[in-house]
């Protein structure tokens, strides 16, 4: 089994952190019924754990992620 070093992304990187703020944001200043929040924020923390997890290689790119470097 050969082992590859990990590439850094910073599209995917970018995207960790815009996932990770939104969820900050919704959870601190929008105020919204409990089921909906407790389904928002399930989307969005698999969401993150999917781009984390494109970001150090574990999965292949499926995930659209902005292309602001190359």
């Amino acid at each position: 089994m050969r082992l590859t070093a990990i590439m850094f992304n910073p599209n995917q990187f970018i995207m960790v952190l815009i996932c990770a703020l939104l969820l900050w944001l919704v959870n601190g200043y929008v105020v919204i019924a409990p089921l909906i929040n407790l389904l928002f924020n399930m989307f969005l923390l698999a969401l993150l754990v999917l781009y984390i997890m494109q970001f150090l290689g574990v999965i292949r790119d499926w995930l659209p992620a902005p292309r602001l470097f190359k």
